[in-house]
């Protein structure tokens, strides 16, 4: 709803209570809000310092980690990762990134989910944060490149993701692929889609890079649920 400063003010009382209640999942939780909350309003310093701090407080003994301990410290990781990234420091971004791959590591095959905080974790969450900190660089290519790379998988869980590779695809002027990977999100996650202003541009780049002098009917379709005309 971007209502950042009420946002701010719950987050603040839902960290403080769970300090007072010895609660460090709840911390954990609430401190991944906040930093997911700072990046949208640009305040990256702030994003990565107060995720960084808290992934530190939470780290968990690997060889006695649960499955949610796991998740909470990788998710904290990841999110001060792409705020490093996102704030022009990309060997900061990476090393980071390098400890979140180790909660993903840990666990194995498995997923860490906490549908109400901060979601699902697993190797394939790190991977994509390196591939998204390479998007925030400039560097299609390699977005691509490594993208391909990866196990087909769904459109529920990557589909952060796959709208990463389908700008990436726009910025190769590939707007064919990016528009059929925004199909299939429309398909799928069409409520998600439709707060997503990275789709929205995304769609416009990608109608830019096409050189028909008609529009498809998948195209037709994404300009009426983006309302681009």
């Amino acid at each position: 709803m971007r209502a950042y400063d009420l946002a701010h003010v719950a987050l603040r009382d839902a960290v403080a209570d769970a300090v007072a209640a010895g609660d460090r999942a709840g911390v954990a939780a609430a401190v991944y809000q906040q930093g997911w909350l700072l990046m949208r309003q640009g305040r990256l310093d702030e994003a990565e310092r107060v995720s960084l701090a808290t992934a530190q407080e939470v780290e968990p003994r690997i060889s006695q980690a649960s499955r949610h301990d796991l998740g909470a410290w990788g998710k904290l990781l990841v999110h001060a990762s792409a705020a490093a990234a996102r704030n022009n420091r990309p060997e900061d971004a990476r090393e980071i990134l390098r400890l979140a791959r180790t909660a993903g590591t840990a666990l194995g095959g498995a997923t860490a989910v906490e549908e109400s905080s901060w979601g699902r974790f697993d190797w394939r969450t790190v991977a994509f944060q390196g591939i998204e900190n390479h998007l925030v660089a400039d560097r299609p290519d390699r977005v691509l490149g490594l993208s391909a790379r990866l196990p087909a998988m769904s459109t529920t869980f990557g589909r952060r993701h796959l709208l990463d590779v389908a700008q990436a695809h726009a910025m190769v002027r590939q707007g064919d692929e990016a528009t059929a990977i925004l199909g299939a999100l429309l398909d799928e996650t069409p409520e998600w889609l439709r707060h997503q202003r990275m789709a929205t541009d995304t769609f416009q780049a990608a109608l830019a890079a096409s050189r028909r002098r008609q529009l498809t009917s998948a195209q037709r379709r994404l300009a009426r649920f983006f309302d681009v005309a």
